[in-house]
């Protein structure tokens, strides 16, 4: 179905193969970069792979950890509540959310995220 909306759109089935693989591209470096310890990098690596495929679920539940290690608790919990609504079995996503929920103050929220 991803294709056939592609190919309504952008008239070209190929470019739908391409914006995969830099997707899994972008993912990819995103990975090496946390590994170097460079959430910016990172965080700027998979907003550009959620601005190809913004219903990717490892993309998001990436970007979240990248926010909260910059403390940016609104978005982390942005991208885990999408995430979840695409994927509610994502458990990093929960552990995720609870992270970001417990930081800002929600010590109930993020007991329940915990719970799941």
């Amino acid at each position: 179905v991803e294709l056939c909306i592609a190919e309504a759109v952008t008239g070209d089935r190929h470019q739908k193969a391409e914006d995969k693989a830099e997707v899994i591209a972008d993912i990819g470096l995103a990975g090496a970069r946390r590994q170097l310890n460079d959430a910016r990098g990172t965080l700027a690596d998979l907003d550009r792979a959620l601005e190809l495929e913004p219903r990717n679920v490892t993309a998001l539940v990436n970007r979240a950890a990248a926010c909260i290690r910059l403390g940016d608790w609104e978005r982390a919990l942005e991208d885990c509540d999408r995430c979840l609504q695409l994927d509610p079995e994502c458990a990093p996503a929960y552990t995720n959310r609870a992270t970001a929920r417990h930081n800002p103050g929600d010590p109930p929220g993020a007991l329940a995220d915990c719970e799941r």
